[in-house]
Formats: structure tokens, sequence, C-alpha cells
């Protein structure tokens, strides 16, 4: 007998493919996409190997659509909980839990402290 898969889901998931800038604990930095982001999570594609249960920084801008305002950079301090390693065209699907959300200015530091000019 097939059960339904629970959804643990507790914000309003929104569908769209945002360039973003991925930093795994123990790696470079790396340009992706998104699929969708929620308040509590990203979801996106990469084509590097990552890990479950890895610490994982995330530098985006949130569009109006989500800020209801002013576009917004934000840097994403996450843990990654679920990676697709057989998602269309060879890329990873990679779920991340964010756990901590810092907005920043359009001229920053990035999250690893590294100097950075973000447009």
């Amino acid at each position: 007998m097939a059960t339904a898969e629970t959804e643990r889901r507790h914000s309003k998931r929104f569908p769209m493919e945002l360039p973003i800038t991925v930093k795994p604990q123990n790696g470079a930095e790396q340009k992706c996409a998104t699929r969708d982001i929620s308040a509590g999570g990203v979801f996106f594609f990469c084509d590097f190997e990552i890990m479950k249960d890895s610490p994982i920084q995330l530098v985006m801008i949130l569009p109006p659509e989500i800020t209801g305002g002013e576009k917004q950079w934000v840097c994403c301090h996450g843990r990654v909980v679920r990676v697709v390693e057989d998602s269309a065209d060879g890329q990873r699907g990679v779920a991340v839990k964010v756990e901590r959300l810092v907005f920043l200015p359009e001229i920053t530091l990035s999250c690893c402290q590294s100097p950075t000019i973000l447009k």
C-alpha cells in the first residue's frame, strides 16, 4: 500500500530561478541558480559535489516579489538537508535549511569576509 510523503515545509515556496553564489564549508565560491526559495530554505542546482548535513553560505538578491518592496542582498547561513544526485541535465539539486539570514548593503564584504563588490 502506497503512503503519501509527509509535507515538512512550514513556509510558502516561491518558484524562481535566481542567480546565487554558494560557499560550501570547505570549498570555493561557486555560481549557481535557485529552483525555489522560501522563508525557511532554498533549493538550487549545482555541478559540484556537496554533502548532506554540511554547513553552507548562500549570497543572493531577493526580488521585490519576496521582500514586498525593494530588492535586497542577503547572505543565508544554513545546512544542506538533501542532495538529489539524479536531477535533470546532470546537475545536483541541493536543499538548504536557512538557519540565519543577514541583510547586506549593495557594496560589502562577502559572508566569508573576502572583499567583494556585489552588482
